[in-house]
């Protein structure tokens, strides 16, 4: 026993000794400067030397004593990444892949960074759909993603809280000039009650540009219609809290129930958004609509859904189609993979409704209001995400009774 022990302890000694004369933070000094190099000339378009600058590194790295190497391995992890990118760049995806693999296999697989590196990097195109890429993104994509923080949390549940939802008569006067004022029996059209749900979405998306940074400096409108004016008046774009109230309007002046709902994420990051929710007869069901994209979702038999139901689907990733014509301000097209399974992934885990929703909603309405928040059971969030005026505010975890058909 006492043999072995001395054994242990100057095995342990002589891995000091070796470590002693060797400077961790001048092999990281050394990694970041042969990243710098290479990056460099990578973007100066020489991959071929970039690729160089990179393997000669690493065959340094891989001289040094084997344990050292161990307590360091997220050093060649991300070269072997860079290495990836590189060989992208050349074209070559056996290298390429082959890079990517083993950083991953280093583990990377445990990296935020690496995961949204590999999902919008388009240098990664090269190799996306090979089988070893596509097997360490979903492993990445199962921790890292919008829809991973869907999928863990918690069921929704019945609970006591006991509230519903008004909506305006079509008959309310403000409803009655706003309908006059825009013409919206001629923008619905004569077709069934779905084109009318469509059309109305797009006058809404053409009829103001969206502006997330806009501010209202100049006059605080008293009406919708104002509103309107004022920015077409001054150029003026809108949020998507004003895009979606206005749109809201539009709706219950021609008597078509509709909510506008803020979509919030567990943790905030950057904005929420908000979209409404509008009631079909012809479908008995409640359907996404959003003004700030011109946007309804579908599934993959190009039937409109809820947002209950698209929120469910990113949870089990079951097929989602977003239409054609989707897109911001005419600059960019919503792609699947940008507004649902990031942007609205991201923003569906709290949505907050209203108690009433009339006209001049925010404006010159003084009607009484409370929000009431949809939470999944044992929700979580963080101190930056902002409810709507505490003093209002109930959260809910019954999605049957928020979601009721309305009344």
């Amino acid at each position: 026993m006492k043999r072995i022990i001395i054994i242990a302890i100057s095995i342990g000694f002589s891995t000091a000794a070796m470590f002693a004369g060797i400077d961790k933070n001048e092999i990281i000094n050394q990694a970041k400067k042969a990243t710098a190099t290479a990056d460099s000339l990578y973007n100066a378009g020489n991959s071929k030397k970039a690729i160089t600058v990179m393997e000669n590194f690493l065959s340094y790295f891989y001289s040094l004593p084997e344990e050292l190497q161990k307590s360091m391995q997220y050093i060649p992890a991300w070269r072997n990444f860079y290495l990836a990118q590189y060989h992208a760049g050349e074209n070559n995806k056996d290298k390429s892949l082959d890079c990517f693999t083993k950083a991953m296999k280093l583990g990377l697989t445990n990296d935020k960074n690496a995961y949204l590196s590999a999902r919008y990097d388009k240098k990664f195109d090269i190799i996306r759909n090979e089988p070893q890429f596509c097997e360490y993104y979903e492993i990445m994509d199962d921790k890292f993603s919008f829809r991973s923080i869907l999928r863990r949390c918690g069921e929704y549940a019945p609970d006591s809280l006991n509230f519903y939802v008004k909506y305006a008569s079509p008959d309310d006067s403000s409803l009655v000039k706003l309908r006059n004022r825009f013409n919206l029996d001629s923008v619905a059209g004569n077709g069934d009650e779905l084109s009318k749900i469509k059309n109305l979405l797009h006058f809404v998306h053409e009829l103001i540009r969206h502006d997330g940074s806009s501010e209202w400096e100049i006059k605080n409108p008293e009406s919708t219609i104002e509103f309107v004016e004022l920015c077409r008046q001054h150029n003026i774009g809108a949020n998507c809290r004003k895009l979606a109230i206005l749109l809201n309007e539009c709706y219950l002046s021609m008597g078509i129930k509709s909510r506008y709902l803020t979509c919030m994420p567990k943790t905030y990051i950057s904005d929420c958004h908000v979209i409404n929710s509008v009631w079909s007869n012809q479908l008995g069901k409640w359907i996404w609509a959003d003004p700030t994209y011109d946007a309804f979702i579908m599934d993959e038999n190009d039937n409109l859904l809820s947002i209950a139901e698209v929120r469910e689907r990113i949870r089990t990733k079951q097929p989602l189609k977003i239409n054609d014509y989707a897109n911001w301000n005419h600059k960019f097209p919503a792609t699947k993979s940008q507004y649902i399974d990031f942007y609205m992934a991201k923003n569906l885990y709290f949505i907050e409704t209203c108690t009433y929703y009339g006209a001049d909603m925010e404006t010159g309405n003084t009607h009484p209001n409370k929000y009431i928040t949809l939470a999944p059971s044992g929700y979580e969030t963080d101190s930056e995400v902002k409810f709507s005026d505490p003093s209002l505010i109930h959260c809910t975890t019954s999605d049957l009774r928020f979601w009721e058909s309305p009344k």
